[in-house]
């Protein structure tokens, strides 16, 4: 009986040692072609608008947009003082786009023409343009269909730029910013003109 213990479990030693070193092999191959990373959430500043570009048609009808380094003319005795300003810009929800003046191509210190609601269903929304007018009297006015401020219309009161005007022809900028309207990031672009 001794005898029939040993061999018993020296037969179970061998079928154990032959299942570890390799024995009956079985692989599983398992093909994950759908795993994807998750897409980041968007975060506040894929809404921002930006600009993708910013011309003007001068008193002269010339489009600053065709020609590099040219510095548009806002002549109150041609064409009544009438100028255009296009852009484009990049927006998801509606933005603001405000017109203003200034003695440097920032928006820091420039005065507020007026400004405009732009987005889907708007008058201006990824493009736009805007028809604005030089007076005799230097003053500026745009022409605005949506208000973005309540306070300001510069078809009834223009704003006066006598005081920056020192000489004739004066170079002054004509800046253009634009503005979410659901948080405080704002971006702005400036065009050198010639006022006389």
């Amino acid at each position: 009986m001794g005898r029939g213990i040993v061999i018993f479990v020296i037969l179970i030693a061998v079928i154990f040692a032959a299942g570890c070193r390799g024995g009956i092999r079985a692989q599983a191959y398992v093909e994950d072609t759908h795993h994807h990373e998750p897409e980041p959430a968007p975060v506040e500043s894929d809404f921002y608008p930006w600009f993708l570009g910013f011309e003007m048609v001068d008193s002269l009808g010339i489009d600053s947009g065709n020609y590099v380094d040219y510095i548009p003319e806002l002549d109150p005795y041609i064409d009544e003082g009438i100028f255009e300003v296009y852009w484009s810009v990049d927006a998801v929800r509606d933005y603001i786009v405000e017109y203003r003046i200034n003695d440097i191509p920032d928006v820091q210190g420039s005065r507020l023409i007026d400004a405009e609601l732009c987005g889907l269903g708007l008058s201006c929304n990824a493009d736009g343009y805007q028809y604005c007018q030089y007076n005799p009297d230097f003053t500026l006015m745009c022409d605005v269909a949506y208000p973005a401020y309540e306070d300001i219309n510069s078809t009834f009161d223009p704003l006066d730029v006598a005081d920056m005007v020192y000489d004739i022809p004066e170079t002054l900028y004509f800046v253009m910013q634009i503005c979410d309207t659901q948080s405080d990031y704002c971006e702005s672009e400036a065009i050198p003109v010639l006022l006389y």
